[in-house]
């Protein structure tokens, strides 16, 4: 059974600690807020990713929450709860990186060979932190 909690600053999952370095280049950058079109592709790709990585339901809406309120129209307050709702009964992994929608939020190449998923990036990238802190 995999064990979540969420504090703030980092979850645990399954014991990975998981904190807001380590999220990929793409997720990054829409959490900090979409200036044009794409609003609704991005939430899906938010919730994509926080529900794959079985992220808690009230670390989700929080990040959500905030990351609408940078966008230059928030969306609807119903249709993100939808959103998060649906996303959380039928998870989903987020596309490859090979797939357009990367590439119209600037992303255009993976953030290391290899890397074929963002969540196989944040994975990585825990793994890398926990070794990094055994072998301390």
């Amino acid at each position: 059974e995999k064990t979540k909690k969420y504090e703030g600053s980092s979850t645990d999952l399954d014991g990975l600690e998981i904190t807001e370095k380590m999220y990929p280049p793409v997720i990054a950058k829409i959490l900090l807020g979409i200036k044009d079109g794409g609003r609704k592709r991005a939430l899906s790709l938010l919730l994509a990713f926080f529900t794959s990585l079985e992220f808690p339901q009230d670390f989700i809406e929080e990040k959500i929450a905030e990351w609408n309120k940078k966008n230059y129209h928030p969306l609807k307050e119903g249709y993100i709860r939808a959103q998060v709702a649906w996303y959380l009964k039928n998870k989903r992994l987020p596309p490859n990186y090979d797939k357009p929608v990367y590439k119209e939020f600037g992303i255009k190449t993976p953030p290391e060979p290899g890397i074929k998923n963002p969540i196989n990036y944040t994975i990585r990238m825990a793994m890398r932190a926990k070794a990094k802190k055994k072998s301390k």
